[in-house]
C-alpha cells in the first residue's frame, strides 16, 4: 500500500493565513518543516494570540520565499514584513508566554525582533486591538498540540 500527498498547507504563523506548499514538503520529528514555527503574542502578558480572540488574522497571507525569508502581507499595509527563516539565535532575545489557555506553565520562546512586531502591531491596530504584540518563534524542544 502507498499514499500520496496532493496538496500540502502551512501556517507558518499560528492563526494567519494558509500557504500553500509547492514542490516538496520538508518534516521534522514536530511535523511539517516551519508550520506553526512562529506564533503572536500579547507583549505585556505574553499570551498567544490566535483567530479564536482575533479572527482577521487569517487576512495576513504567508508565503515562503527562496528558501531563505517567510513573506508576511495584509489589506492596508504598505510593506510586506520579512521574516528570515533561519535567524541568528545568537542574537535573538528570550521572552516567557503562555501558551495554552488551559496551562498555566510559561514556554521560553525566541523573539523575532521590533521589525516584525512593528509590522504586526500596526496590522492589529487597524482592527482595534490597541496592545501591541510581539512575534516568537518556538524552540525545537517546544511540544505542538
Amino acid at each position: 500500500m502507498s499514499a500520496s500527498l496532493g496538496r500540502a498547507f502551512a501556517s507558518p504563523v499560528k492563526s494567519c493565513g494558509l500557504d500553500e506548499i509547492r514542490g516538496a514538503v520538508s518534516w521534522t520529528t514536530q511535523g511539517m518543516a516551519f508550520d506553526h514555527h512562529w506564533m503572536v503574542v500579547d507583549e505585556k502578558s505574553g499570551r498567544m494570540v490566535t483567530q479564536k480572540s482575533d479572527p482577521w488574522m487569517v487576512l495576513i497571507a504567508q508565503r515562503f520565499r527562496g528558501g531563505e525569508v517567510l513573506l508576511l502581507c495584509a489589506p492596508g499595509m504598505d510593506e510586506d514584513c520579512v521574516i528570515p527563516l533561519w535567524p541568528p539565535v545568537a542574537e535573538m532575545k528570550t521572552r516567557k508566554v503562555k501558551l495554552y489557555k488551559e496551562d498555566d506553565a510559561k514556554y521560553t520562546v525566541m523573539d523575532a525582533g521590533d521589525a516584525p512586531a512593528r509590522w504586526l502591531s500596526a496590522f492589529f491596530s487597524q482592527h482595534g486591538r490597541t496592545r501591541p504584540v510581539r512575534l516568537v518563534m518556538r524552540l525545537p524542544e517546544t511540544q505542538r498540540r
